[in-house]
């Protein structure tokens, strides 16, 4: 007779580098490292696997070469949330940057709020 669990080779890749944070939420409400459970009962390449895999910007980013900048001296107040920010927290805006391509328009929409988060030093 033949096993009947699947062969480890092709079961849904999921954050293969490993995940930094297992109890970060996706947008679907599960924990990272529960979505990475369910992965492991997919096939590589199957349409619910891309679908899990979608998630993987969520709990393993992919650094970027050259990411975008925020604040690069500190944040006085991470909660902070400067007018321009639309509801975002200086922290929240600095997490969403460093996904970000220092050259993309996105990059620059989210440097805005700086001057507020982190205001120059006096001279």
């Amino acid at each position: 007779s033949s096993p009947t669990t699947q062969s480890v080779s092709n079961t849904c890749v999921f954050c293969e580098g490993g995940i930094p944070d297992l109890m970060l939420t996706v947008p679907t409400g599960q924990t990272c490292g529960a979505v990475k459970e369910i992965s492991a009962d997919h096939i590589n390449g199957s349409a619910i696997c891309n679908i899990i895999q979608i998630e993987e910007t969520v709990c393993c980013p992919k650094l970027i070469a050259n990411p975008c900048t925020f604040c690069e001296d500190g944040i006085p107040d991470e909660d902070s949330m400067p007018e321009s920010a639309g509801g975002a927290t200086c922290g929240e805006i600095k997490a969403l940057a460093i996904k970000e391509s220092a050259d993309s328009v996105i990059c620059s929409i989210l440097q805005q709020p700086e001057s507020s988060c982190c205001p120059p030093p006096p001279l």
